[in-house]
């Protein structure tokens, strides 16, 4: 048990120390051109910083105080895209480039700050589980700020996973779902990444690991699933994923996809790693999130 503890630790108590090109294994992990992914991210990091924001904050059910930064697109924008960052990131990291072709189409941003990640509070991470909750909460602000405004929810890896269990969820002036690189459950992302890691999955301590989340969080990893969400979905859902993705291999977005209910679309980004379709591809992918949310209005 305690290998499995320390392996719990690690999974969901992570440290908020940053994963860089000079990370050990970080393209194994992230795929090609991780560095030029790091670097269009940090840019556009850099960028956003200087400009102003609002703080809207929401409480959660256990009590935390989390922070979305809202970026306003004009005095007249009502319309918003929720963007959610992934696991062990942060707003700025992962949505910093993205969030620029929503404000020039005139769409106001807001980035989450998710429990456990770098620029936020709380010590636990739980794929989805609860940050599908928190995100809620920031649909239920920007009702009560525009009641006839149109809501985007648009996740990244961990935040892919995430809005797409929103999915499932009655959400007052949702209008669609854009999922990048999510998975399809935390039981087929710890297979595949464990092997990816460590050449092998270690199937006896990661069903330790899933007894520690059941005790710790109240649910089974199998009571939420990306997968069994979409199958419920009441929004249109976009799939993007790239096709060079290590971490979370591109069979997920078809996986997805396939049975996702609801309407639907898959972008799949040539020669991308995970969470670089748009450093890849930007105008293509700007094109096919812009189209599909137009679409969807």
């Amino acid at each position: 048990m305690c290998i499995a503890k320390t392996a719990f630790n690690a999974i969901f108590r992570p440290s908020k120390h940053s994963f860089t090109p000079k990370t050990p294994f970080a393209e194994k992990v992230m795929g090609p051109n991780f560095k030029h992914l790091y670097d269009t991210s940090s840019a556009a990091s850099r960028l956003v910083k200087t400009w102003d924001k609002e703080i809207i904050p929401v409480n959660t059910f256990d009590s935390l105080t989390l922070e979305g930064w809202f970026y306003t697109a004009g005095e007249n924008a009502r319309d918003t895209a929720i963007l959610v960052h992934g696991y062990n990131s942060s707003p700025m990291g992962d949505m910093s480039a993205i969030m620029q072709f929503y404000l020039r189409r005139g769409i106001n941003v807001l980035l989450t700050n998710n429990r456990g990640g770098k620029t936020s509070v709380g010590n636990n991470i739980t794929f989805g589980l609860y940050e599908r909750l928190d995100t809620a909460l920031w649909v239920d602000k920007l009702n009560e700020r525009f009641p006839d405004g149109s809501i985007i929810l648009h996740g990244i890896s961990l935040g892919g996973a995430t809005v797409c269990l929103m999915s499932e969820l009655d959400l007052k002036n949702v209008k669609c779902v854009v999922s990048d690189c999510a998975y399809t459950s935390i039981r087929a992302e710890f297979a595949h990444s464990s092997k990816l890691t460590m050449g092998f999955t270690p199937k006896a301590t990661l069903e330790r690991v899933y007894k520690l989340f059941a005790k710790e969080f109240g649910n089974t990893v199998d009571d939420f699933t990306s997968l069994k969400a979409v199958q419920h979905a009441k929004y249109p859902i976009l799939f993007i994923h790239g096709k060079e993705d290590r971490f979370i291999p591109v069979r997920m977005a078809h996986e997805l996809y396939n049975a996702c209910s609801s309407d639907k679309r898959l972008f799949l980004v040539d020669g991308a790693g995970h969470g670089a379709s748009y450093a890849n591809a930007p105008k293509e992918y700007e094109s096919a999130v812009m189209d599909f949310v137009n679409a969807n209005k």
